[in-house]
């Protein structure tokens, strides 16, 4: 994982309704990771910041066809 140690970041994937489609919330400073089959349109990711030191890093998205 490259989240800090002692830190927590949760991922949401909102649809264009801005509804969440899902998450990935485990705990501390493990990798998050959402698996979803989804339609042709308009999403959003949001990483949120838990807990922890503000990190200005880079994040990393892997999105898969």
């Amino acid at each position: 994982s490259q989240i800090p140690s002692g830190s927590d970041y949760n991922i949401t994937v909102y649809d264009a309704n801005k509804s969440v489609r899902g998450s990935g919330t485990q705990p501390g400073n493990q990798s998050e990771a959402v698996t979803l089959f989804l339609s042709a349109g308009r999403y959003y990711i949001m990483v949120e910041r838990i807990f922890g030191q503000a990190d200005s890093s880079n994040y990393r998205i892997i999105v898969e066809k």
